[in-house]
């Protein structure tokens, strides 16, 4: 059930991050940090940037998951994810204590744009969802509030 919870609310993260800010596309990292963000991405590389929403400034400590390959950003914010085949778009999620989730698209390829991706500071707390009754996940972050409607079994569960 806590599974289904975290991949509901990553689906809930990923069409709320579209809807606001629209998905970034840019560079990719795999191993720990580093990596300008005004640097483009090798191929093979997502190289890229977090940063806090309403203050601009970099957040250190994201977890930062994409196409298998995790990494923490570094004191400056920045990211490197590595081993990725030219050509590729890997959708990369990051995920900090008191912020909402944020997603980002990453195309792989030689002078690829770096991912910048802004984080919103999470107000409250998260609420789970039954999928078999249905409901609302909702939460409200510094830009608002938010929510996405569920009806009873209608959600895939086997993941």
């Amino acid at each position: 059930m806590q599974k289904y919870l975290k991949y509901m609310f990553l689906i809930f993260a990923v069409v709320l991050s579209a809807m606001l800010t629209g998905c970034p596309s840019g560079g990719s990292s795999s191993s720990g940090g580093g990596g300008s963000p005004t640097t483009p991405s090798g191929g093979g590389t997502i190289n890229g940037l977090v940063t806090d929403f309403s203050k601009g400034i970099r957040l250190a400590g994201v977890s930062v998951t994409g196409g298998g390959k995790t990494t923490t950003t570094d004191s400056n914010g920045a990211f490197t994810l590595s081993g990725f085949a030219s050509g590729v778009t890997v959708a990369v999620s990051l995920n900090k204590s008191g912020y909402a989730l944020g997603h980002g698209n990453a195309v792989i390829g030689e002078n690829a744009a770096p991912l910048v991706v802004p984080l919103k500071k999470e107000i409250g707390t998260r609420k789970p969802l039954n999928p078999g009754i249905g409901g609302t996940i909702s939460f409200s972050t510094e830009a608002g509030p938010y929510a996405v409607i569920f009806t009873a079994n209608t959600l895939a569960t086997a993941a």
